[in-house]
């Protein structure tokens, strides 16, 4: 047996292997990016479990009066190994790596007002997702399927890839050699495959397929740990960059049935700043280490899904204890964009006679590589 021939037969097998991974990329809801959580675009501490997309963006802060503005807050995290082999990854290789293509990266940034100064905050985060029910490249059920019905469809390509050959009297060593009659021989298939069927009868299948992954797990148990750094500069070429803080955080979040979803979570958070004493007209420095637990529940469906949330801190700045009360929504308005609102109030030194409350509320925009996009 010749080595072009060997080849071949490899190269078929593996065909089959990435074929499925261009099918397991799903679009769930863009999580929250330890990144952009610790620029404090929002009160609410708890961190959104991670999905399995690539790569993701959050914008927020569209506002300044009635106008629209470029976004002070920005973030993106990327998941590298997972990007990077994106072009050439197969299954049996994301299993047996599933930590580490899983492990994302986030970097953010923020254009503040403090003190009338005008300052630039850069954060720099890590995500390590420790149990994903919800990601189909390990669902042995959903894996199975799919790699069913995509070799029934090899299966049919290798049949009329044959017939043909018999037709102009070829061989499959001859396929392999000449780039011509490769392309007249798909052509013959995809011929051949529209007449018995139709021209999109095994795409059709699996989307609908995965269509049915992505409402039966959208809510599935998930368990992520982060870990993200801040920093502070005078100006958005980060000259004279100081660290400021840190973070970190993680949620476990577990499934009811096809309908909710309850997220548990704790988080500590070191932040130092500068502050402007108007009694000496002097800037100090000031330190707050703060913890939080907090619980979201989700109801609803992948697509559109409130949420009530609560939250319990203590900040050692002023020695408080404080809480927080949150509702809102996820919508995905097109495949790989999303919008969050939410509003809600804090309520700060709980147990003290000077207990006071706040209402706050967020809009975001966040946006992931659409699930319809094939890089393979």
């Amino acid at each position: 047996m010749s080595s072009l021939f060997v080849e071949y037969i490899y190269s078929q097998n593996n065909a089959i292997d990435s074929t499925l991974i261009k099918y397991l990329r799903v679009d769930y809801a863009i999580p929250d990016q330890p990144a952009f959580k610790l620029l404090g675009t929002n009160p609410s501490d708890i961190l959104r479990p991670s999905n399995t997309n690539e790569l993701s963006a959050i914008s927020s802060s569209f506002m300044e009066g009635s106008s629209i503005v470029i976004p002070k807050s920005f973030s993106l995290e990327v998941a590298p190994m997972l990007l990077a082999k994106s072009n050439k990854l197969t299954l049996s290789d994301y299993i047996d790596k599933k930590f580490l293509y899983r492990a994302k990266v986030s970097v953010g940034t923020q254009k503040s007002l403090v003190d009338t100064v005008e300052k630039y905050k850069i954060a720099l985060g890590f995500r390590f997702t420790l149990i994903d029910n919800s990601d189909l490249k390990t669902n042995k059920n959903y894996i199975n399927q799919i790699f069913d019905i995509t070799a029934e469809k090899t299966e049919w390509e290798n049949i009329y890839k044959i017939e043909y050959l018999k037709i102009v009297n070829k061989t499959i060593l001859d396929y392999i050699e000449n780039k011509a009659l490769q392309d007249s021989v798909q052509n013959y298939i995809d011929k051949k495959i529209t007449e018995k069927f139709n021209e999109n009868y095994f795409d059709d299948r699996l989307e609908k397929l995965k269509e049915k992954f992505k409402q039966d797990t959208w809510n599935a148990d998930k368990w992520d740990v982060a870990l993200a750094f801040l920093t502070e500069s005078p100006d958005s070429l980060a000259k004279n960059i100081q660290f400021t803080g840190v973070g970190v955080w993680t949620t476990y979040a577990h499934g009811f049935k096809n309908w909710g979803q309850l997220l548990i979570g704790a988080s500590y958070n070191y932040l130092s700043f500068d502050s402007l004493i108007v009694a000496t007209s002097k800037i100090e420095n000031f330190s707050n280490h703060k913890l939080s637990v907090a619980s979201r529940l989700y109801f609803g469906s992948n697509n559109f899904k409130g949420f009530l949330e609560g939250q319990f801190d203590y900040r050692s700045l002023n020695t408080s204890n404080n809480a927080l009360i949150n509702l809102g929504t996820e919508m995905n308005i097109y495949d790989g964009i999303w919008i969050n609102l939410n509003v809600g109030y804090t309520f700060n030194d709980v147990f003290t006679e000077n207990n006071s409350s706040n209402l706050f509320s967020s809009f975001d925009i966040r946006i992931q590589i659409p699930e319809k996009l094939k890089f393979f």
